[in-house]
C-alpha cells in the first residue's frame, strides 16, 4: 500500500507470531488445530509529528484469525523479580488435549500512561522504497492479542459467537505471574493509528 511520505514508498506490515503450523503432528499424535493469521491491508494511514519535532509515519493494522484453531499465547514467570513472562504457544488438538510450544517469545509489561497492560512481542513494520530497501523500520512493542470484532464474513467452523480472549490483556495487572492471549477462530485483532508500535519514525526521509 502507498504511503503518503515519499513518493512511491511501500508501506509492508510483518507479522512475526510463532506459527505452529511449520510443526506438523507425528503419525500417530493427536491432531492439531492450527491458527491461520491473515494480515488486512493497513488503513488510516497518516503523517504526524511530536513534540520534539519527530515525523512519524502512522497506520491501523489488523489480522483474522481464518485457521480451524485458536492462537494462544501462554504467558508465565516464577516471580515479579523477572520483568518479563515467557511466552509459549498453546495449540489445541482435535481430541480435545493441548500441545505447548514452549518459548515462542515474551509478554512484557507496558507501563505508559493509557497503557498499562502486557503485550506479547509479535509484530514489526518496515517501510520500503520502490526498489525494495527498507527505510524505515518499527521498533518491537508489545501489543494486546485479544478478540476485539468480529471478522466479516460467513461464520467459520470452530468459531465462537462471543468474545473468548478479552480483558484488555491483564490490563491494571502487573503483578500477574501468569497470562493467556489470544485470538479465536473468526476474529480480528485490531491496533490503531498513533499508539505504541504503529509508528514509523521517518524524520530523515525526503519528503
Amino acid at each position: 500500500m502507498r504511503s503518503p511520505w515519499g513518493k512511491g514508498v511501500i508501506f509492508v506490515g510483518i507479522i512475526a507470531a510463532a506459527c505452529a503450523a511449520a510443526l506438523p503432528a507425528a503419525a500417530d499424535g493427536p491432531v492439531p488445530l492450527l491458527p491461520d493469521l491473515d494480515p488486512i491491508a493497513p488503513s488510516a494511514i497518516a503523517a504526524t509529528t511530536d513534540a520534539t519535532g519527530k515525523k512519524y509515519l502512522t497506520f491501523t493494522f489488523t489480522f483474522d484469525n481464518k485457521g480451524a484453531g485458536p492462537m494462544i499465547v501462554r504467558g508465565h514467570r516464577a516471580s515479579t523479580a523477572e520483568a518479563t513472562m515467557t511466552a509459549d504457544q498453546v495449540i489445541r488438538n482435535v481430541d480435545g488435549s493441548e500441545t505447548v510450544v514452549p518459548g515462542v517469545g515474551q509478554l512484557e509489561w507496558l507501563p505508559t500512561t493509557g497503557y498499562k497492560r502486557w503485550g506479547f512481542r509479535h509484530q514489526r513494520y518496515e517501510l520500503l522504497d520502490e526498489s525494495g530497501a527498507t527505510v524505515a523500520t518499527s521498533s518491537l512493542v508489545g501489543l494486546c492479542l485479544q478478540d476485539d470484532r468480529n471478522s466479516p464474513g460467513a461464520a467459520l467452523p470452530g468459531e465462537p459467537s462471543s468474545k473468548v480472549f478479552l480483558g484488555g490483556c491483564g490490563k491494571n495487572k502487573p503483578s500477574l505471574l501468569a497470562l493467556d492471549l489470544g485470538l479465536s477462530v473468526g476474529w480480528r485483532n485490531l491496533h490503531s493509528a498513533g499508539k505504541l508500535g504503529q509508528l514509523l519514525d521517518v524524520t530523515t526521509l525526503p519528503s
